[in-house]
């Protein structure tokens, strides 16, 4: 019979579990030929993989010029950040709910998730692609 720790274990880290959909998205963006149909994880190795977006974003702010990228209490900050005003229209055609302040030259989005947090990076890094 398993002792109660041994219980307590399994049940908090059970020994097979889907994979979340995020962690999907990170190990395809970086492993296009694997087989995702045929992984299973442990409870909480998928936190790792919001390491690896970490990393993806702080290299997409890079090219973006901007030095930080803060994620706390379901709101996202990104800057500082130069944005001219068809730049900031394009952003807002993306992410309607983006926020820019001149003052602090930071954009902010409100998203429970961080998975907001990196739509915000991505729709920056394509508006100023496209102008």
């Amino acid at each position: 019979m398993p002792s109660r720790a041994e219980r307590l274990q399994r049940w908090l880290f059970p020994p097979e579990v889907e994979l979340p959909e995020p962690a999907r998205r990170v190990l395809r963006s970086v492993y296009p030929t694997l087989d995702l149909r045929t992984l299973r994880f442990h409870l909480g190795i998928p936190h790792i993989f919001n390491l690896f977006a970490i990393q993806g974003a702080k290299l997409k702010l890079a090219r973006l010029g901007a030095d930080y990228l803060v994620f706390r209490g379901g709101r996202a900050t990104v800057g500082p950040v130069e944005l001219g005003s068809g730049e900031l229209r394009a952003l807002r055609g993306r992410v309607e709910t983006a926020v820019y302040t001149t003052a602090r030259r930071e954009v902010s989005l409100r998203d429970e998730e961080f998975d907001g947090a990196l739509r915000l990076v991505d729709a920056m890094l394509e508006t100023r692609q496209a102008a």
